[in-house]
């Protein structure tokens, strides 16, 4: 998957493949869009329901990944050492999902 497939499919996405491909990009992003992230979530009114969470949350990591990919963002980024990213950057397969055979036991410890 690419980080233009994963921006552009993310309000579609399983809970779950969201959740893997979001720490492959989170660990991708530069350090002040991983902070932008971090604000956001510490600073999200609980009050307020999940599927709005992930809403707002699409939103915000669409907004990170353009600031990336501008050329403000590839300056930034060359200025920290870091590679340039774009839309075909890729952010490496899902993983399948588990299947009887492969899914860990009811408590087994998965650390």
């Amino acid at each position: 998957m690419t980080i233009g497939e994963f921006v552009n499919n993310i309000g579609n996405m399983s809970i779950n493949d969201r959740a893997v491909a979001g720490r492959k990009l989170y660990s991708l992003l530069s350090p002040m869009s991983r902070k932008t992230l971090l604000l956001f979530q510490a600073g999200w009114d609980m009050s307020r329901t999940f599927p709005e969470f992930v809403e707002k949350q699409n939103e915000l990591i669409r907004i990170c990944v353009e600031m990336e990919i501008s050329n403000l963002g590839f300056t930034i980024r060359n200025m920290m050492g870091l590679e340039p990213l774009f839309l075909d950057t890729l952010l490496g397969p899902l993983p399948e999902p588990a299947t009887d055979a492969t899914a860990p036991e009811k408590g087994e410890n998965n650390a």
